[in-house]
């Protein structure tokens, strides 16, 4: 038993249709795991957390009084948008960054860290989706909120902003869509991660097997580095989301 929790719920009586989740909002290390073993700065890098995001999450949940589930474990400690079979769930390195602590752990470690990170805050993401289903019937929407560098292994990133999806949605492109039209923002479908990267697990777990329309949301860290430009952000995608119809709609339209 841990003495501290992996999930968090923000505003959880909001009444909008999307339910938002931020799996990398934190990065916090429990003491029992020594750091990983990692330099000081290390820990805080985007080796650790996706920088800005979760005062985007924030944002966006008091402009739209959307329920948020936030993780509140360092994804260096166990990737909550990862299953348990992947080999990115403890990574022993992530792009340049060395994590010691992660290296050769063992099964029973490996296992411990799914029941005491994955499993619990899976099961927070369930019960809240599960509960706003009850109350919005078939206009639930799920959305992840992330950040990426916009240098990765030396090479410059085109997309400031990403619409990533899985099977059977059409919100990302309806978003994608009003979002390159307005032209404020380089917008990119399925950049600057997709499907074959493996990172849609969770909304594919929540989302699609309950057929609730969700998208990723992928941003530039260099355009919410500070408090100021994480609540412009989050102002603009407020906005964006209140003008994307939901799949139905935008299907018929097409």
């Amino acid at each position: 038993m841990v003495d501290w929790p992996v999930a968090s719920v923000s505003n959880p009586l909001g009444s909008s249709s999307i339910l938002l989740v931020c799996e990398h909002a934190s990065h916090f290390i429990p003491p029992e795991y020594s750091g990983l073993s990692m330099a000081e700065q290390d820990l805080v890098s985007p080796a650790a957390w996706d920088p800005g995001a979760l005062m985007v999450a924030r944002r966006l949940s008091f402009k739209l009084d959307a329920v948020l589930i936030e993780a509140t474990v360092s994804r260096l400690i166990y990737d909550c948008n990862r299953p348990p079979e992947s080999s990115d769930a403890i990574r022993a390195q992530s792009e340049l960054y060395e994590i010691p602590g992660n290296a050769n752990i063992s099964a029973e470690e490996h296992l411990s860290r799914v029941r005491t990170v994955h499993d619990p805050f899976h099961a927070a993401v369930d019960d809240a989706l599960t509960k706003h289903i009850k109350n919005n019937g078939e206009s639930s929407i799920l959305i992840s909120i992330h950040s990426f560098m916009p240098v990765y292994f030396g090479k410059h990133r085109e997309a400031e902003l990403g619409f990533l999806h899985g099977e059977g949605s059409t919100l990302a492109k309806a978003a994608c869509d009003i979002a390159t039209d307005e032209g404020r923002y380089r917008c990119r479908m399925n950049e600057p991660y997709s499907s074959a990267d493996g990172v849609l697990y969770l909304i594919d777990r929540h989302g699609s097997t309950r057929g609730v329309p969700s998208l990723m949301l992928e941003i530039s860290n260099a355009l919410i580095a500070s408090p100021v430009q994480a609540a412009q952000m989050g102002d603009y995608l407020a906005s964006l989301l209140s003008r994307v119809p939901n799949d139905a709609e935008y299907v018929s339209a097409q």
